[in-house]
């Protein structure tokens, strides 16, 4: 029997079926979404569209949390799924969206009382500029939460027109931007309005779609903490390696080399979003196969094989096509970000492995791996801080450390078929 009938025979055709769903609509949202990036670069310039995607970076940095939390939620809901206790997943959901409204109003307390902290760190903002970034900030960290609960329940599709809707709402801001005002802050207010639309729709999916009932908080608590490690560390590396040195990059670095470093970070993490639809079916359909008894293992075997194909895409398209992908991307402008597109694009090969073998571990309930990750993820940021004299030696950094994340949660991998997760029934 071969390698892919094997796969097959221990993969259910629903994880199939709920994987090329998800993945259509992630495509098609990350597809419109990189049309935004397009249309508001084009319209800005090299200056202005850098300190735009560092002001965005640093609001998914800033949700870092929040990443994690819905993580922890999905996993909580998976296995709340499992139990037949519906009403604590519309709990979870309604408990994931009013964390908007307690994150706005911090981070607009922060910036009243330090007022020059933004101005400073970004070198640009005006007081309409951190009005919208806050509204962003606010509506960013709390989607990802509602998000991550209608992943855990299996509500695929709900999840899928949540990314859809918030992608069109940000393709219609970049037009205005690009045809009408080719302003910042028209992007950043078009940015907020399209977080809007997808956190509305969010609370509407989870209230009509589960029942009532009454959450166990304490419960709740006892499993965040219990997870925390395990999840926390591992996700909160991942995401920061995901996007803080476009931050870094921002605050060390001159405005044009920001500018061009943004556009060759936005391609990059296009293999992240690109796979996302792989994690986001990976830890339910693991959960739900651990609580049946059965191995997860080839779900992750299949995971890194749709992975590495995408992968090598990616790769392919930055060796050949480079000039075509910038041109297309930003526009003739950024020509110069050409050499860097080939290098992210192996950084972000080596996080992309990292993202799905640690979403596999989480699902096992694996904690040892976490700290491992983590003081990678903190050795890599270091090593931006230290050494940033040119974008090459920013490159190197994410390099080693984006790879060097994917080795350390490979190796914990392997290693967990021999610490109690029972190996896959495979026919003969």
């Amino acid at each position: 029997m071969t390698l892919v009938s094997r796969i097959r025979a221990g993969v259910p055709l629903d994880v199939f079926r709920d994987g090329i769903a998800v993945f259509g609509a992630l495509i098609s949202a990350n597809v419109l979404t990189y049309v935004f990036y397009s249309l508001v670069s084009r319209a800005l310039g090299v200056v202005e569209a850098g300190i735009f995607a560092a002001l965005l970076a640093a609001m998914l940095v800033g949700s870092l949390p929040s990443a994690v939390v819905a993580v922890v939620f999905a996993k909580a809901s998976a296995d709340r799924v499992a139990a037949g206790d519906l009403g604590e997943v519309r709990g979870f959901g309604l408990g994931a969206s009013a964390a908007a409204i307690v994150v706005g109003a911090g981070a607009g307390l922060f910036l009243a009382l330090f007022p020059t902290a933004f101005t400073n760190f970004f070198r640009s903002g005006d007081a309409r500029t951190v009005a919208f970034v806050v509204v962003g900030y606010a509506l960013t960290f709390a989607i990802p939460m509602q998000r991550g609960v209608l992943q855990g329940a299996g509500a695929f599709t709900l999840f899928t027109v949540s990314n859809v809707l918030e992608a069109l709402g940000k393709v219609a801001a970049g037009i205005v931007v690009y045809s009408v005002s080719r302003d910042m802050l028209t992007g950043l207010a078009g940015y907020a309005a399209a977080e809007c639309a997808a956190y509305a729709f969010n609370i509407w999916a989870i209230v009509t779609h589960f029942p009532r009932g009454n959450v166990r908080w304490k419960r709740a608590a006892a499993d965040l903490v219990k997870r925390s490690y395990g999840i926390i560390l591992p996700i909160g590396s991942i995401t920061l390696m995901t996007f803080l040195d476009v931050v870094l990059v921002r605050h060390y670095l001159p405005g044009p080399d920001a500018g061009l470093y943004a556009v060759a970070a936005l391609f990059g993490r296009a293999l992240v979003t690109v796979i996302a639809f792989v994690p986001t079916v990976l830890l339910p359909k693991a959960v739900e196969r651990i609580a049946a008894g059965r191995s997860p293992l080839p779900l992750l075997v299949t995971a890194l094989w749709v992975t590495a194909i995408i992968a090598a895409g990616t790769l392919a398209a930055t060796a050949s096509v480079p000039k075509l992908i910038v041109d297309v991307l930003a526009g003739p402008a950024f020509q110069s970000a050409v050499p860097l597109l080939f290098p992210y694009a192996v950084a972000m090969t080596g996080l992309a492995g990292a993202t799905v073998l640690s979403t596999y571990l989480i699902a096992l309930g694996e904690r040892a791996f976490a700290l491992p990750l983590a003081l990678v993820a903190a050795g890599e940021a270091a090593a931006i801080a230290q050494r940033h004299a040119s974008l090459d030696q920013v490159l190197q950094a994410i390099i080693a450390g984006h790879l060097g994340g994917c080795v350390v949660c490979l190796i914990f991998a392997a290693r967990s078929r021999h610490a109690g997760i029972p190996r896959p029934a495979l026919p003969d």
